[in-house]
């Protein structure tokens, strides 16, 4: 990320001390750095993939509401006052503050039209529309990774422009069925100074 000054900076200043973990700590320590102790989905209050791709549409990366290209810019150079000026003004983050779920209700939602998007001619779920599903997630993941402390509470746009590059590995281990909902989760597992790794998603 490219700072007032023009000096590269990480997304986030690291964690200067070492919790004390217990038996009741929130981070799980293991051989991989991916992996967290996740909430418990059974109290979680889902969001819709809907919800989130009309979030992200309309609020964090805001299109222009007009045809004018110079406007736009304009209006997107005028957020990055917002950035900071060095790798002190960002604070801490962990992977768990990045993690987040979202379900696509295949299996409660009683309007069929979105059950239609999803299942192919032979009765499965399109393997190419979750896949957009999770690159969307993936973007959404790192907006709730990056906390700018300088920027007004009623501005909900973010002066960053984020694109995902690649996918490492994808393994299905069972069946996805059209007639269920499908449960998508992840957090930010590493971050560089031009990229950050995602961990997830999980179907449920």
């Amino acid at each position: 990320m490219l700072s007032a000054t023009g000096k590269m900076l990480r997304l986030c200043r690291p964690l200067t001390r070492t919790p004390v973990l217990s038996s009741t700590a929130s981070v799980s320590v293991a051989s991989r750095r991916s992996i967290i102790s996740v909430p418990n989905h059974d109290n979680m209050e889902y969001k819709t993939m809907e919800q989130v791709i009309d979030n992200l549409s309309r609020g964090v990366i805001g299109g222009p509401m007009t045809f004018d290209p110079q406007k736009y810019n304009e209006m997107r150079q005028e957020l990055t006052k917002y950035l900071p000026a060095s790798q002190d003004e960002l604070p801490a983050r962990r992977m768990q503050d990045s993690f987040d779920t979202a379900i696509i209700p295949l299996g409660t939602e009683t309007d069929t039209k979105l059950r239609d998007r999803y299942m192919t001619h032979l009765g499965g779920v399109r393997i190419g529309r979750l896949l957009e599903d999770m690159d969307v997630f993936a973007v959404h993941l790192v907006f709730k990774h990056t906390l700018l402390p300088n920027i007004p509470s009623d501005v909900t746009q973010s002066p960053f422009s984020i694109v995902t590059a690649l996918v490492d590995r994808i393994f299905v281990n069972g069946a996805i069925f059209p007639d269920q909902d499908i449960r998508i989760s992840g957090h930010v597992t590493w971050i560089g100074k031009q990229m950050h790794h995602q961990h997830g998603a999980d179907y449920g």
